[in-house]
């Protein structure tokens, strides 16, 4: 008896017979008609699946995945993105494998259509897959079949390949090359409508450049609803996306003047740049610069979000990341440096130069320039500071300059203060004081209307008032008391008069009454006393010591025991007292010129 071959085996003194040959009729026709490595596609879409088990239809079988293997199926269905191959051999489906494109990339939505002839190697690779043979479906290759091949001759620079209506030649470009629209790659568009316009991308020149001509549109809907307009340059996706009669603008960047539909002669460059502006010469340069600005005319807006929030605001000038990011309807402001004027909304005329100059600001008229100069300054108008964090902690005093490093410094609510120099008036919270110099005046806090002059000069100073200190150096003798004086310590005027120097006028005082006249603590000077007897004296006092009558009526004596009649000036502690002796009733008044030469 023979034995059969579909086992796959001959032994030894097997006898082949006619049946034996009629065995492999199947597989020789199959080969023969082309259909060995072929079967239908029985699977779904991204998960194609053919059987070669071995049946009797289905004679060629695979048992395993093998290096080389020819697969050929016609797909029941397209593919929508990345998909898998499957064998069915006669053991049972074998493991599905990718099913990509020569050289290994995934698939891509459309590369296989419906019932397209799709011929898959195997790659033992990278644990194994199925690479396609040939072009897919959904390449760019299928819009090119209808081409043939162009025979160029002797080329020269600046040809092109062009149709001549027959054929295929190579000649120099004419003007008629580039007229009406020219499709290009993936939808988009470059036309010139005879107005020497030029766009590139999906969607340009949407609204038809009626009458509109020297316009350039290059990105994604760029020059969107275009119409009318002249010499326009939009570069980036949606670029001058709404602009429809405002000519001489150029917009460069993603969203860069998008809204803007009419105004002339701006420029936007960075994301969002000008994005609202409707208004004339504007020019932005920075993510999101001038984003919100209308009507607006004239600015100058450079840096991250500088101006961003400006509206109406004309001819300002922002340049730093968030410069004058607040404003909104303020004018003729100038704001140089990062977070420059950031917080000032509809304050005129303010000018910020300087990292945080002016940040808080919200009043109007104000100028500042160095690190931080009037950071804080909120609703104090009419300052000038000069200097890094020159009134640094300024919030409401308004008519303030300060000039120097830390001039005026700690002053928040003073006002009327002028300060030059490194420190001058560093403290000061008061209002009228002028200090010039390095360090002046920089210990006076509550003082008022002091003037300080020199370096380092009255820094002792605290809450005294309408001082004045010349010199280098030159100290005053109180910290606390008005009124003092000191030139070049040469020329002194000590602390508080009483009245205006005038102590008592023309008071009566009784026979043998005490009264005390002044304090001589720190007092250096004279008291001239009159009276209703004509009598008169003149007393220098220096301190607490025992004053001298430098000349007066015999009356008036130094005792604190007088005689019948007589006035006498004691020390008691250190005070200065008058005692009337008896008999000495009388009317008396005193001028105190409390100088010393």
């Amino acid at each position: 008896m023979s034995s059969p071959l579909s086992d796959n085996t001959i032994n030894t003194g097997d006898v082949i017979e006619a049946e034996h040959i009629t065995q492999l009729f199947p597989i020789l026709a199959e080969l023969e008609d082309g259909q060995a490595f072929y079967r239908d596609d029985v699977g779904a879409a991204d998960a194609y699946q053919v059987n070669f088990d071995g049946s009797p239809d289905n004679q060629n079988q695979f048992a395993a995945y093998k290096k080389g293997m020819l697969v050929v199926f016609k797909a029941a269905n397209a593919n929508t993105g990345a998909s898998t191959l499957q064998v069915v051999g006669p053991g049972g489906a074998l493991t599905a494998k990718s099913l990509v494109r020569a050289g290994g990339s995934a698939l891509s939505p459309g590369d296989i259509a419906a019932n397209q002839m799709v011929a898959a190697v195997y790659n033992d690779a990278s644990g194994g897959r199925f690479e396609m043979l040939g072009g897919v479906g959904g390449s760019s290759v299928a819009a090119l079949n209808d081409l043939t091949d162009v025979a160029i001759s002797s080329p020269s620079p600046g040809q092109v390949v062009r149709y001549n209506g027959s054929s295929f030649v190579n000649a120099a470009p004419a003007a008629s090359d580039l007229s009406g629209t020219v499709p290009l790659a993936q939808g988009g568009t470059a036309q010139d409508n005879s107005g020497n316009n030029i766009g590139m991308g999906d969607n340009v020149f949407h609204g038809g450049l009626g009458g509109g001509s020297q316009n350039t549109g290059v990105g994604y809907r760029a020059l969107y609803g275009a119409t009318s307009c002249t010499g326009n340059t939009a570069l980036g996706s949606q670029a001058a996306y709404a602009n429809t009669t405002g000519s001489y603008r150029v917009a460069i960047g993603y969203q860069a003047g998008l809204s803007s539909t009419t105004g002339t002669g701006s420029t936007a460059v960075g994301y969002g740049a000008l994005y609202a502006n409707t208004a004339n010469y504007n020019c932005a340069l920075g993510y999101a610069a001038g984003y919100q600005n209308s009507s607006g005319t004239s600015g100058l807006f450079l840096g991250n979000q500088a101006g961003y929030s400006n509206t109406s605001g004309s001819s300002n000038t922002m340049c730093g990341a968030l410069a004058g990011r607040q404003n909104t309807t303020g004018s003729a402001k100038t704001c140089l440096g990062a977070s420059a004027g950031y917080s000032g909304s509809s304050n005129d005329g303010v000018t910020a130069l300087g990292y945080f100059a002016l940040q808080a600001c919200t009043a109007g008229y104000n100028t500042a320039a160095g690190y931080a100069a009037g950071y804080n300054t909120t609703s104090g108008a009419g300052n000038s500071f000069l200097g890094r964090e020159s009134a640094y902690t300024n919030t409401t005093g308004g008519y303030n300059s300060a000039f120097g490093t830390m001039s005026l410094r700690q002053n928040s609510t003073g006002s009327y203060h002028t300060s030059m120099g490194h420190s001058a008036l560093y403290a000061a919270t008061g209002a009228g004081c002028v200090a010039v110099g390095y360090n002046a005046g920089s210990a006076i806090t509550s003082g008022n209307y002091n003037t300080i002059l020199g370096s380092s000069c009255a820094t002792n100073l605290t809450t005294g008032s309408h001082c004045i200190a010349i010199g280098d150096s030159v100290s005053l003798a109180s910290a606390t008391e008005n009124g003092q004086v000191n030139i070049g310590d040469t020329f002194r005027k000590t602390g508080t008069q009483q009245s205006a120097s005038v102590t008592s006028k023309g008071q009566s005082y009784a026979d043998s009454s005490t009264t005390t006249i002044l304090s001589l603590s720190n007092r250096r000077g004279r008291i001239e006393f009159f009276d209703s007897n004509d009598d008169w004296a003149i007393v220098r006092f220096m301190g607490a010591g025992t004053p001298v009558i430098e000349s007066g009526s015999a009356a008036w004596v130094l005792s604190g025991s007088p005689a019948s009649g007589e006035v006498g000036l004691n020390v008691s502690g250190s005070n200065l007292q008058m005692v009337l002796g008896s008999s000495a009733a009388r009317t008396i008044g005193w001028v105190v010129r409390d100088v010393e030469f």
